[in-house]
């Protein structure tokens, strides 16, 4: 049985989405729009935490709804004794919605590079300018399984960057912030998984 689920999650907003090339998060260089430091910069494959990802936004019932099919697949693959703390990349917003993010690393535990996501346009063909911003719209379809979380102290669920389909593509200024890039040691990710379920 694959630690693997595969979930489509359908008509989003998208959040820091960095998929047009590779990118890692840089603590040490300051953002001039924020004032703080850390932003995203473009990376090479043999860079340390260089990935693909974006973020997504879901407003408070159907974040609810995905958290609960995170944790139970967690459950399902880890038992009841081992403690359920977070899903990686997760940021919960003031008004109880939920920006999620996917990613996938440049290269996997085994040094073999990764291919790059599948980016669609809304006709199911491959999105020629993928340098979309925060607001673009689509679908989003991530592989949800067991790892372990650092920053959380434990167990939770990481997201594994799959496709995107932008049926609305933003275009225009760069992003002003990021999300907190945490990148978690992700082995050879196979093709084997459940069902794929839109929210």
């Amino acid at each position: 049985m694959s630690d693997f689920k595969k979930i489509k999650i359908s008509n989003v907003e998208f959040k820091y989405p960095r998929l047009d090339k590779l990118y890692r998060y840089d603590a040490t260089i300051k953002n001039e729009e924020t004032g703080k430091m850390g932003k995203s910069v473009a990376s090479e494959p043999d860079e340390q935490g260089s990935n693909w990802s974006c973020g997504f936004h879901l407003p408070k019932e159907r974040s609810t709804a995905l958290w609960d099919k995170c944790v139970a697949h967690f459950r399902d693959r880890q038992g009841s004794k081992i403690e359920f703390k977070t899903i990686a990349g997760s940021k919960e917003q003031e008004d109880g919605s939920i920006v999620f993010r996917a990613k996938r690393n440049a290269k996997n535990k085994k040094g073999q590079l990764s291919e790059q996501p599948k980016i669609l346009n809304g006709n199911g063909k491959e999105l020629e300018n993928k340098a979309i911003l925060s607001g673009s719209r689509g679908n989003i379809t991530v592989g949800i399984f067991p790892a372990n979380n650092p920053n959380a102290g434990g167990m939770g669920i990481s997201m594994w960057l799959l496709n995107v389909e932008v049926t609305d593509p933003q275009y225009g200024y760069d992003d002003a912030e990021d999300l907190d890039d945490v990148n978690p040691e992700v082995g050879l990710i196979t093709d084997d998984f459940d069902d794929e379920i839109p929210f």
